[in-house]
């Protein structure tokens, strides 16, 4: 995810990953869905640290 989410020098290359294909069922004990809330986590701190939103409008 790091190489789509960041070029070489450490900027953002992108804002975001949308995951599209999941599967229905969420595993034994929701293993799936955790391990896909995990990845959507990483991807939003990865994001935010490299481009935090401004905190004032």
């Amino acid at each position: 995810m790091d190489n789509y989410l960041k070029t070489a020098d450490g900027k953002l290359h992108v804002d975001g990953i949308f995951f599209d294909v999941v599967s229905r069922d969420c595993g034994a004990g929701n293993a799936t869905r955790d391990h896909y809330l995990a990845l959507r986590q990483y991807v939003q701190s990865t994001v935010e640290s490299v481009a935090p939103a401004p905190t004032s409008w």
